[in-house]
């Protein structure tokens, strides 16, 4: 966690470690240096928290396996971790190797580019994320089929307390600003000049959450976009199954996984264009494109999927290539080969 004002007092309240499904979380506490050495230098210090907890694991469990999830600071501290503990290591990158390089150094790439090359094998959810050399295995997230079904929309609207005349517009993520969130409210203001029965519910947490109230209270949408950042993850599920479009606005480079589990719901996804989306949005019968950072373009998206009648048994159908009993035993067998 990022700890920016009375920091010693929340410093004290952040748990060193706590039990999260049957799992052991640690939580090394890190040092923030200014901005042109931080990157850098939270791949040393991370290293080092991590040095004695790692350590103490090892001669207790004697695990096979370092597995990091991102390069930096995650991967370079597990590289470092693994050559001193003489393990195989694994990283998982979480983004495009286009978007989160261009603002690094040069001494940094090569870093980056080195632990590439040199790791036993490295996972990407996608082919748009892979860099096509040997050692890379794509393994896309997988989701619980089980947990996200397509179910009756207006009987859990009913179960919700939702209106079943609206039409209901549903963003489900983390409300940060490339997640491109205030371009799905610049878009809901301009289709609601024009359609009264419009709702747009926006369900997560994030530090956007007060400008985002700020903006909507501006805008004078209070009674037509909800934001709602408790709903449990047990929910999510039927919030999902009660919109009439899952909209996906964000700019960002990661695997949007969110969109799989609205489709397995029976949602049609409203996204915006990236190599992401595209592989999970692959023709106009699973959901529409709209171009980035483009509210109007967005706008007349959702018209259309709104007037549009969709086949929700096709939609489950696509989500369904993405099952987690799929996805774990293709980690498994990275593992297996790996050790």
């Amino acid at each position: 966690p990022h700890v920016t004002t009375n920091w010693i007092s929340q410093l004290r309240q952040i748990p060193k470690r706590e039990i999260v499904h049957n799992i052991t979380v640690y939580y090394p506490q890190l040092f923030y240096l200014p901005k042109k050495i931080s990157k850098m230098s939270l791949g040393i210090f991370l290293f080092f928290r991590l040095l004695p907890i790692v350590r103490q694991l090892h001669k207790s469990h004697r695990f096979q396996i370092i597995h990091a999830f991102g390069e930096f600071p995650e991967g370079f501290a597990a590289y470092a971790l693994s050559a001193l503990f003489r393990l195989p290591i694994i990283i998982t990158h979480r983004r495009t190797f286009t978007s989160n390089k261009l603002k690094e150094s040069y001494f940094l790439k090569k870093i980056n580019s080195y632990i590439i090359s040199n790791i036993n094998r490295n996972i990407t959810s996608s082919d748009a994320l892979s860099n096509q050399s040997s050692n890379f295995s794509v393994v896309a997230p997988g989701i619980d089929l089980l947990k996200y079904q397509s179910v009756d929309r207006l009987e859990i609207r009913k179960k919700l307390c939702l209106s079943t005349q609206k039409q209901i517009l549903i963003f489900r993520g983390t409300l940060l600003p490339e997640s491109g969130i205030n371009y799905l409210i610049d878009a809901f203001e301009l289709l609601a000049k024009k359609n009264k029965n419009l709702v747009l519910y926006i369900i997560g947490r994030g530090i956007l959450k007060d400008a985002l109230i700020r903006k909507v209270s501006n805008l004078k949408l209070d009674k037509c976009v909800t934001i709602k950042d408790d709903v449990d993850d047990r929910a999510v599920p039927l919030w999902l199954n009660a919109g009439d479009l899952f909209i996906l606005p964000g700019i960002n480079a990661e695997f949007p996984v969110n969109a799989i589990k609205a489709l397995a719901c029976g949602t049609p996804v409203i996204a915006c264009k990236s190599e992401m989306t595209s592989e999970i949005v692959p023709d106009s019968k699973i959901g529409l494109l709209a171009n980035q950072r483009d509210c109007q373009d967005l706008a007349m998206k959702i018209k259309m999927g709104l007037a549009r009648r969709w086949n929700r048994k096709l939609l489950v159908k696509r989500a369904q290539k993405y099952n987690i009993d799929d996805t774990v035993q293709r980690i498994q067998d990275i593992y297996d080969n790996c050790t």
